[in-house]
C-alpha cells in the first residue's frame, strides 16, 4: 500500500510539472504572437490611393560574371490604394524605374512585370507599441516582389538579362517614418543571369508618398 501511493506521488508530481512547462510554452509562444506587432491595426486615411515618388537615388548593388556592379535610378514610383481595413497585402502597381545608369558606363532599362502575381505592400507595425500613441517609430513597409517580377539589361552587357526573384516571389522590407517616407537600405533580394552569371543584389533608396499615412487601433 504504501509502495503504491509512493508511486501515485510520483505520477502526480509528473503531470504537476508537465502542465508547468505546458503553460510555459504556452506563455513564450503568446510571446512570440505579441512581438510580431499589433496585427489588429488599421491604415489611416483608409481606401486612400497613394503614389510614392523616390527622394534619393533608388540603387541596386550585385555582381555579374563575378565582378561588381551598380545601377542607380533617378526616378521610381510605387502606387497603390491603402486596405480599407487591417494592415495588408494590398496590390500596388508594377514600380516604375528609369533614368537607371550603371557603374560599366551603360544604360538600364528596367522591366516590371505582374505575370506571376501582383506586387504587394504590407505595413509592419513595430512590436510591443500598443500603448503608445501612433505616428510612432519602427514600423516598416514590406514589398512583396511576385516571381520574376523585374528584369534588368544594360546596354553594357547586352547578352545579358538579370531576372530579379527568379525562383519565387521575394520580400524586402524598408524602415518607414509613420508619415510619408519608406526607406530602403541594403535590402537583399535574390537574382539570376541569362547570358551571365549573378549574385543576389542589395536595394538602398528612399520614397516619399504624397499622402500621409499610418497605422492606428
Amino acid at each position: 500500500m504504501m509502495e503504491m501511493t509512493t508511486r501515485m506521488i510520483r505520477i502526480n508530481r509528473k503531470l504537476a510539472l508537465a502542465a508547468g512547462l505546458t503553460a510555459v510554452v504556452v506563455g513564450l509562444g503568446t510571446g512570440i504572437a505579441f512581438a510580431a506587432g499589433d496585427t489588429d491595426d488599421s491604415i489611416s486615411p483608409a481606401n486612400t490611393a497613394f503614389t510614392a515618388s523616390n527622394s534619393t537615388n533608388i540603387v541596386f548593388k550585385g555582381s555579374i560574371n563575378g565582378l561588381p556592379i551598380t545601377v542607380t535610378c533617378k526616378a521610381s514610383s510605387i502606387s497603390g490604394t491603402t486596405p480599407a481595413s487591417g494592415l495588408g497585402p494590398i496590390n500596388i502597381a508594377n514600380p516604375s524605374f528609369t533614368m537607371c545608369t550603371d557603374s560599366a558606363f551603360g544604360t538600364d532599362t528596367v522591366t516590371t512585370n505582374s505575370t506571376n502575381g501582383h506586387w504587394q505592400l504590407t505595413f509592419i507595425d513595430v512590436a510591443n507599441d500598443e500603448s503608445g500613441t501612433e505616428p510612432n517609430t519602427g514600423d516598416m513597409l514590406q514589398i512583396t516582389i511576385p516571381k520574376a517580377g523585374a528584369t534588368f539589361k544594360s546596354t553594357a552587357l547586352s547578352s545579358c538579362t538579370i531576372t530579379v526573384a527568379p525562383t519565387a516571389s521575394a520580400n524586402i522590407s524598408g524602415a518607414y517614418d509613420d508619415t510619408n517616407t519608406l526607406s530602403f537600405s541594403s535590402a537583399s533580394v535574390a537574382v539570376s543571369g541569362s547570358g551571365c552569371t549573378a549574385s543576389s543584389s542589395a536595394i538602398t533608396g528612399s520614397y516619399k508618398s504624397n499622402t500621409n499615412f499610418h497605422d492606428v487601433s
